[in-house]
């Protein structure tokens, strides 16, 4: 494994944990 790609894979995944964050809490209460 490449220290880049472990780089790119680190910010890659906290990005797309926020992503799912943001969408849960939106998703959350529909009716809100």
């Amino acid at each position: 494994m490449d220290p880049e790609y472990a780089v790119i894979g680190r910010v890659a995944r906290r990005i797309f944990s926020v992503a799912i964050r943001y969408m849960y809490e939106g998703n959350e209460n529909p009716r809100d």
